[in-house]
């Protein structure tokens, strides 16, 4: 992967536009449909477009289902100490990111929405589960197959920027700083079932043989016969930057016998889920105390 930048000086008007772009030289066995484009790369970089604000250090995240590659989301290390997370699913979403604040075991995350002025709101606030091992538990993704993520293109334009000297030289640098050659492909074992993804959040990195499934999010919307008490094999990968973040997510990417009733439940952790009944997420809620740990297993 490649993101590419050039800025063209129009010397009747003395502005100059930065035209950029992200080149990919993975390929899939299927066709790209032209209806399921990746949406992170200017998600992410609207934030310097619209509001000249630094993006953060952005991590693409794809994955690999039946020898096609596709988009699964972003995570940004934030300049703030905050990290986000952009997954990037086909369909509309009711918000554009999650984000962990920097002090997540007391003010935990909350999803941001992006308005027509590319102004953020928060959508909901809430507290990620503590988990028996200490770590956090962000999000599980399950689903069929991978309709519900974005298609991988060989080249990907995003929008320009126009921009006078003295800003091009700065938003060139800021983009350096930001962007990398660099992705991490979530890769799947080759046992049969349903795809499954899960984001875990560390307090402080441990070696991956530590990383655990948990499984209350598998046991509530998988119809599965599978004893989940059981060990579950997983390939897992880590997303981590030291100089912005002393916190590493996990992604750990296993399959599971089993039947959903729809092909794209993405369950969060939270304390109050009312904003997002009406909507095609599903919000596992927080326990109380004397459940907490239930259905954490390796």
């Amino acid at each position: 992967m490649d993101f590419l930048f050039n800025h063209y000086k129009s010397y009747n008007t003395g502005v100059n536009t930065l035209v950029m772009s992200v080149n990919n030289s993975l390929h899939s066995v299927n066709p790209p449909r032209e209806d399921h484009k990746p949406t992170i790369y200017t998600r992410i970089l609207n934030h310097l477009i619209s509001n000249r604000l630094h993006p953060g250090k952005i991590y693409p995240v794809y994955a690999l289902l039946n020898k096609n590659f596709y988009v699964f989301g972003a995570f940004t290390f934030n300049t703030g100490g905050t990290i986000s997370f952009f997954p990037d699913l086909y369909g509309d979403l009711p918000f554009d990111h999650i984000t962990v604040a920097k002090d997540f075991m007391k003010k935990g995350g909350h999803l941001t929405t992006i308005g027509a002025s590319a102004k953020h709101s928060k959508l909901l606030e809430f507290d990620l589960e503590k988990l028996e091992n200490d770590d956090y538990h962000v999000a599980t993704f399950m689903m069929k197959d991978g309709s519900m993520m974005m298609d991988l293109f060989e080249k990907i334009d995003l929008p320009n920027m126009t921009l006078d000297e003295k800003e091009t030289n700065k938003n060139i640098s800021i983009l350096q700083e930001a962007t990398s050659n660099q992705v991490s492909i979530i890769d799947f074992p080759d046992n049969p079932g349903i795809f499954c993804i899960q984001v875990t959040l560390q307090v402080a990195r441990r070696k991956e043989d530590k990383i655990q499934i948990y499984t209350k999010p598998i046991a509530d919307f998988l119809e599965t016969t599978r004893d989940l008490s059981k060990p579950i094999m997983a390939k897992k990968l880590e997303i981590y930057d030291g100089k912005f973040s002393d916190h590493s997510f996990y992604i750990s990417a296993f399959r599971v016998e089993g039947n959903i009733p729809e092909n794209s439940p993405m369950i969060l952790a939270v304390n109050n889920g009312r904003l997002l009944q009406e909507i095609d997420i599903k919000i596992l809620k927080k326990k109380d105390p004397a459940s907490q740990n239930e259905g954490f297993k390796t």
